[in-house]
């Protein structure tokens, strides 16, 4: 685990995994579930770093208050498609672009559930070279997604969160 500036400038907690030799490679931010900073994601974010990818995954709970609390209001920012959490990925996405190794015109992302909204919404907007989105919330509006990086998208067809919305928008957004 590392600490970097977030948006407004408080110290977050992120995991980081560089691959251990000096050529540049391609950055990943990982994007949690709701649960946060976990170990699986942090296991997720070293096994990026195994393949040969630099990958942060920075924990967007860190410092704002109460965890209930914390989840409501990054919940709330990813219905309104943005926010603190946005902002605070993008401060990840530049603090990765800037670590030794790491070449900062090859980023892109990948979130889980949670995450995985964040990684959809965050593709049509940041300059990303591409987003994994593993079980995502999709936006019920296909022009949100306008202009969006290469994406990649996995869901459970008979999930019983998302997966009846995901088949009905998917033709529209895919």
């Amino acid at each position: 685990d590392i600490t970097f500036a977030a948006a407004d400038g408080h110290p977050m907690r992120a995991a980081l995994a560089l691959p251990s030799d000096p050529n540049p490679h391609a950055g990943v931010v990982v994007i949690h579930e709701i649960m946060g900073l976990t170990d699986d994601i942090r296991r997720i974010t070293g096994r990026l770093g195994d393949l040969g990818y630099a990958a942060m995954a920075p924990d967007l709970y860190d410092g704002y208050g109460s965890k209930l609390i914390c989840i409501a209001r990054t919940m709330r920012a990813l219905g309104r498609a943005s926010g603190r959490p946005f902002d605070d990925l993008e401060a990840a996405r530049t603090f990765l672009q800037k670590q030794p190794g790491v070449d900062p015109s090859r980023i892109g992302a990948i979130g889980f559930c949670m995450g995985g909204g964040f990684a959809l919404l965050w593709a049509a907007r940041a300059p990303l070279g591409a987003s994994a989105v593993l079980y995502g919330e999709v936006p019920a509006d296909a022009d949100t997604l306008r202009g969006a990086c290469p994406v990649i998208a996995g869901y459970g067809g008979r999930g019983p969160v998302l997966g009846g919305r995901v088949q009905r928008q998917g033709r529209l957004l895919f």
